[in-house]
Formats: structure tokens, C-alpha cells, sequence
């Protein structure tokens, strides 16, 4: 349960950036929708941040599936998927987005936080744990998703 809190304050996070149009830090929470409006899909990756938002996991899931067909190198794309996907219960799927976000762009500090969330909901606490030594190396001075991790993995 502690868990999906988490996770759901990440969502938050991100609707926020998206809604916004910020320029604030990547570290904090991604600016979504500025960081996809160049490579044209901003419109629809808001409407996919809308359908988590409303809890319609499964055509969040089939809307950024296909946009990550037309933008594979966007890790922006697949961590919403990933975060879709878990929502959805598909862990594996969610698995394999946020590594295929991770492989693009490797610092993407929600990412590592969303998958710490995932690797303890399955038990893996030492993949967790891995990801907040990574995130202690990204956000040396603290952030926020690195101090949810490192909250979570002390209250498990």
C-alpha cells in the first residue's frame, strides 16, 4: 500500500509538470509536456497523462503504446508506459518500459523512482535499494524521488 502512494504521488508529479509547461528541474518533476511538444507529441502524450490521472489504465497503456511506436526514443513515452503498465497490474510490461526508458536516457531520476516502486512491490528490495544508490549519484544534493525511495525502502 505504502507503495502505491508513492507511485500515485509520482503521477501527480508528472500531470503537474505536464500541465504547467515548466521549466523546472528534470530532477524534481520532469517537465512532460515542454520536454515532448518539439518531437509532436505533446497533444496526445497529455491525453495519455489524463487517462492515468482518470484511472483508465488500459487505454493509457494502448494510446502510449502506439505513440512509442512513432517515438521509440522518447523516455518520457515509455516511463508513462511503465507507470500505466504497473498501475494496470502488468508488471512485466511495466518491467520493460521503464528499462527501455532507462536505456534512453539513463538519469531520468522519475523513472528510477518508479521502478524502485515497482521492484518493491514484487519483493526485490535490492534492486530497490540499487536504484537509490544510482539516484544518490544523479541527485547528490537530495530530490525528490530520490528521498522517496530512500522513505519507502525504510518503511519496508
Amino acid at each position: 500500500m505504502k507503495c502505491s502512494l508513492i507511485f500515485m504521488v509520482c503521477i501527480v508529479a508528472s500531470v503537474a509538470a505536464a500541465e504547467s509547461n515548466s521549466d523546472a528541474d528534470a530532477v524534481e518533476a520532469p517537465p512532460v509536456k515542454s520536454q515532448l511538444m518539439g518531437s509532436g507529441v505533446g497533444l496526445s502524450l497529455t491525453e495519455a497523462i489524463q487517462l492515468i490521472d482518470d484511472r483508465d489504465y488500459r487505454a493509457a497503456v494502448k494510446k502510449l503504446k502506439l505513440l512509442s511506436k512513432s517515438h521509440e526514443n522518447n523516455s518520457e513515452v515509455w516511463r508513462l508506459l511503465g507507470v500505466a503498465s504497473f498501475k494496470k497490474g502488468d508488471f512485466l510490461g511495466s518491467k520493460i518500459a521503464f528499462e527501455k526508458s532507462l536505456e534512453i536516457d539513463s538519469e531520468n531520476s522519475q523513472t528510477l523512482s518508479e521502478q524502485a516502486v515497482l521492484f518493491m512491490s514484487i519483493g526485490d528490495r535490492e534492486s530497490a535499494r540499487s536504484n537509490l544508490y544510482k539516484l544518490d549519484a544523479i541527485c547528490p544534493d537530495g530530490c525528490e524521488a530520490r528521498d522517496q525511495v530512500a522513505s519507502s525502502l525504510d518503511l519496508l
